[in-house]
């Protein structure tokens, strides 16, 4: 098909379907999924694998777009399964979105593409994109604004050496332990109540039964699957957890899945106890640990620098809907 730039410039885009079409691209595409994706993920990321998921199924969209032949623009999409069922609509994400160059040209060829991938999901039913875009990505966040993406949630990843720290007291009547599978409907609950800063919440298009379903539909994942999950009790009740994975067996790394506290257990040091505890045993496992926030969520970067963590990277979601004009929650 034929993509316009602007200034007139003609383009062709080409859809990638199959391994076997990626050449000569696909040593570029590959490069540039691989430092997009890592400086936004706190996850090992692998980008043959995730490239060789994307042209398996049916789940986005992989376009390469050439100028007399040669690629000046990539972009990779992603279908939001999760979220999907979640709000009952179709949405989906930007996993790569690399433009030739830098400067102004780079900001409009993006600008352009974004346009192009908003045309291209309406015509799927797409109503909803998310867009996440580097810290360091100047050309990408100008181009999602000029492309009508609004920012939804600053990102911060932090990093922890996992050397030796020194423990924390517990505050009176409270005991960490494991967890133990009848309480799984409590951890849903606290995730629930606790979990105000994060996208969903913050994304006044978001519908809140929605939101509500995604926070314990992820806690219950993570009793289910996360190699730890840690329990504060407090006084006989679950007054927080924390949900631990480890991965990436060649290079260790603990990933702090979703830590929260019941509201009216919080600012009692109990957050602080339950990190303490994943810290201590993840340095028997892992050589580093991993934890994401956002950046509004200003108790939460206070409790992970006080355990020891420094900042490793940031990063934006914007989001389009498709269906602009509406200044309602979608439903």
């Amino acid at each position: 098909m034929d993509f316009n730039h602007g200034g007139g410039e003609g383009f062709r885009v080409r859809e990638i379907r199959r391994e076997g079409e990626l050449e000569p691209y696909g040593a570029a595409i590959l490069t540039e999924l691989g430092a997009y994706v890592r400086s936004i993920e706190i996850l090992p990321f692998e980008p043959e694998k995730e490239l060789k998921r994307l042209l398996s199924r049916p789940r986005g969209g992989v376009f390469v777009f050439l100028e007399h032949d040669r690629m000046s623009a990539c972009l990779i999409m992603k279908s939001m399964t999760w979220d999907s069922k979640a709000y009952g609509m179709k949405m989906s994400s930007i996993r790569l979105l690399f433009a030739e160059g830098g400067g102004s040209g780079a900001r409009r060829l993006k600008t352009d593409v974004l346009e192009f991938a908003k045309k291209n999901s309406a015509g799927e039913g797409v109503k909803y994109i998310l867009f996440p875009v580097s810290g360091d990505d100047d050309t990408g966040a100008g181009a999602a604004s000029e492309a009508g993406f609004e920012p939804i949630a600053g990102m911060v990843n932090l990093r922890h050496s996992l050397e030796t720290a020194p423990p924390r007291p517990a505050p009176a009547g409270v005991k960490i332990r494991g967890l133990k599978l009848r309480e799984t409907a409590e951890i849903e609950d606290i995730t629930s109540e606790a979990f105000v800063y994060d996208r969903y919440n913050v994304d006044p298009r978001l519908p809140a039964r929605g939101t509500d379903r995604i926070h314990r539909d992820w806690a219950r994942q993570c009793c289910r699957f996360c190699e730890h999950v840690l329990v504060a009790e407090r006084d006989g009740a679950v007054a927080g957890f924390c949900a631990l994975s480890v991965v990436n067996p060649e290079r260790p790394r603990g990933i702090v899945q979703l830590i929260a506290v019941r509201p009216g257990h919080q600012r009692a040091g109990i957050g602080g106890l339950l990190m303490t505890g994943a810290l201590k045993r993840l340095r028997t496992q892992a050589g580093e640990a991993f934890v994401r926030t956002e950046a509004i969520n200003e108790p939460a970067l206070n409790l992970y620098r006080s355990c020891g963590f420094a900042e490793w990277t940031r990063f934006t979601y914007y989001r389009t809907l498709i269906e602009p004009g509406s200044s309602s929650r979608l439903e």
